[in-house]
């Protein structure tokens, strides 16, 4: 059977880690609080297929499916974000990659122009890829973006640029802000964190946003899996160990004629 439902951010469950509030006031996204984009970008509508949950042969409770629910989500991410918006991203050497199927962060706001930078810096910086030549000339080749802003930058973007240096970010302010929507199973949780943990160490992460499900959606999810409760706890758990700033957002939903 399929119903409607409507998704939104519960304003009562939102927490801030290693000093997650005072960055998040002070991002912008085109003029606007990246706050309030980000909270209208979770605020969807989608029909989705309700069914049954057995445990041992009995009726157990109503489910939607979390596929499902990720798919109507990145829908309407893409309608708030347009194109600042990179699904699947992963760090490799200081820069970032995305549209890697499954791999990686779920999504990202990252600098064009700082990204394009240090790709060059991991291709023919300090510490330069094995064939940076080689790995620069593709990565040009296959991406669009990498494109539109080489071109945009023209010949200013390698003037007096040494090989064997590494260049400076352009925007060194502009960190990424990588996101995870995560309805998975609870020993995630600790997956996650550490490879947010490792991605910061080698390029600098501006804010983490960790979106699980509590109320009305956590019960229509399968059990033991990451929510909104579970993951604070274990952040406060983990405090001094976990030391890149995370906002967590708790997500709900409910059933709309």
């Amino acid at each position: 059977m399929a119903e409607k439902f409507k998704f939104f951010v519960d304003e009562g469950h939102q927490f801030f880690h290693h000093h997650a509030e005072p960055i998040l006031k002070e991002l912008r996204q085109n003029e606007r609080p990246f706050r309030e984009v980000l909270i209208e970008s979770l605020e969807a509508e989608m029909i989705l297929t309700v069914s049954n949950r057995r445990e041992k042969g009995k009726v157990q409770r109503r489910g939607i499916k979390a596929n499902e629910v990720n798919e109507g989500l990145r829908r309407r991410m893409i309608e708030v974000f347009h194109d600042d918006i990179l699904f699947e991203v992963k760090e490799r050497q200081g820069f970032w990659e995305w549209g890697l199927k499954k791999e990686g962060f779920d999504f990202a706001i990252i600098d064009r122009v700082n990204n394009l930078m240090q790709l060059r810096n991991a291709c023919f910086g300090e510490r330069p890829l094995y064939h940076g030549e080689q790995v620069w000339e593709t990565k040009i080749k296959d991406s669009v973006v990498f494109q539109s802003v080489l071109e945009m930058l023209g010949d200013a973007f390698t003037k007096d640029l040494l090989p064997g240096k590494d260049a400076p970010l352009p925007n060194p302010k502009k960190l990424p802000v990588l996101g995870e929507i995560q309805f998975g199973n609870h020993a995630l949780r600790g997956v996650d964190m550490f490879r947010l943990m490792k991605a910061h160490r080698t390029s600098k992460i501006g804010l983490i946003v960790y979106i699980a499900p509590t109320g009305t959606l956590e019960g229509l999810l399968s059990s033991g899996i990451v929510t909104f409760n579970g993951m604070k706890e274990f952040l406060e758990m983990f405090d001094k160990e976990i030391n890149v700033p995370v906002w967590l957002l708790g997500l709900d939903c409910q059933v709309i004629q």
